[in-house]
């Protein structure tokens, strides 16, 4: 599957647990998970269905991704397998009422993020 997949072969990433709502009242809450990674990794991730959703004729602007980041949603069997490995793997780095943020132990995406935006402007 996808995590061990990533685990494995050393890319950095990061999980996004999101909500969503039917109503502003938040009646109906939708939950989805989405696996974040940098764009610089593209051309490895592209068969896993990793999109860069920078096209805002194609993409709903509150869906675009930030410069430099591609991502992918998680499928049911994807989720469950990043659930058993979460504990061991995982750490939570953000949490508000509109959802959670995970990073591997070993690497910080943020910090990965970081430095390839530094890397960019000064490129």
């Amino acid at each position: 599957m996808i995590i061990n997949k990533l685990i494995r072969t050393g890319i950095c990433f990061s999980v996004m647990k999101s909500y969503s709502y039917l109503t502003k009242a938040k009646y109906y809450q939708n939950v989805e998970y989405e696996i974040l990674a940098l764009s610089e990794d593209f051309r490895t991730l592209q068969d896993d269905d990793f999109r860069l959703n920078n096209d805002e004729a194609e993409t709903p602007k509150l869906w675009i991704n930030p410069d430099g980041i591609i991502s992918r949603t998680m499928t049911t069997k994807e989720i469950s397998e990043f659930r058993i490995m979460k504990d061991d793997y995982f750490t939570e780095v953000f949490n508000t009422v509109d959802g959670i943020v995970f990073e591997l132990k070993t690497r910080s995406f943020h910090t990965l993020f970081k430095e390839f935006n530094k890397k960019k402007l000064t490129g």
